[in-house]
């Protein structure tokens, strides 16, 4: 967490935007489970990982295009 932390704030001090995307929930077998975070800016992944795959890129996608 202090790690993610200090990309945050980074990226504050650079005035560059960013998602904090956050894994709620999870049902079945997943390779993360609640509490899981990713930091997303302009060009992609910054930190982190909510497990990788489909819903992981959907959600990096969503985050890019918000910003």
């Amino acid at each position: 967490m202090k790690d993610l932390m200090k990309k945050i704030q980074a990226q504050a001090f650079d005035s560059q935007p960013c998602y904090l995307v956050a894994l709620i929930e999870s049902e079945g077998s997943t390779p993360r489970t609640s509490g899981a975070y990713m930091l997303v800016g302009e060009k992609g992944l910054l930190y982190g990982t909510i497990g990788g795959g489909g819903m992981e890129y959907a959600a990096q996608q969503l985050a890019q295009q918000r910003l």
